[in-house]
């Protein structure tokens, strides 16, 4: 609860909005969103939908099971634990993954072969 409380306000204030504006856009009002930033409340699944939208990201996000990565143009891209689990190990194995960052699609189809 913790970790969805902290990411709903900062995506807020990088959007610029405050609790009603944000309040304003999804329905609900600025004294709700102030109880969800502070982890005094959750909000509705429906709610948890429409804050995602909103603020330009993924439920997994908000609820923590995502981490949010900004790629080289500054546009975020999402990945779950097993994913950056998968990053990591791969990182463990410097000829692999610079065979992968070389060259993506060549070396997958090679190691998907031998599978």
């Amino acid at each position: 609860m913790i970790i969805l409380a902290k990411r709903i306000k900062e995506l807020r204030i990088q959007k610029g909005l405050t609790q009603k504006g944000l309040g304003d856009l999804i329905g609900v009002t600025k004294v709700s969103i102030c109880c969800y930033e502070s982890g005094e409340r959750l909000p509705k699944l429906e709610t948890l939908k429409q804050l995602a939208i909103f603020l330009d990201t993924t439920t997994e996000y908000l609820m923590g099971e995502e981490q949010m990565i900004l790629r080289e143009d500054n546009s975020p891209t999402y990945l779950s634990s097993d994913e950056l689990k998968i990053i990591e190990l791969v990182k463990l194995y410097p000829k692999l993954y610079q065979a992968l960052i070389q060259n993506p699609e060549n070396t997958i189809k090679r190691l998907s072969t031998k599978v």
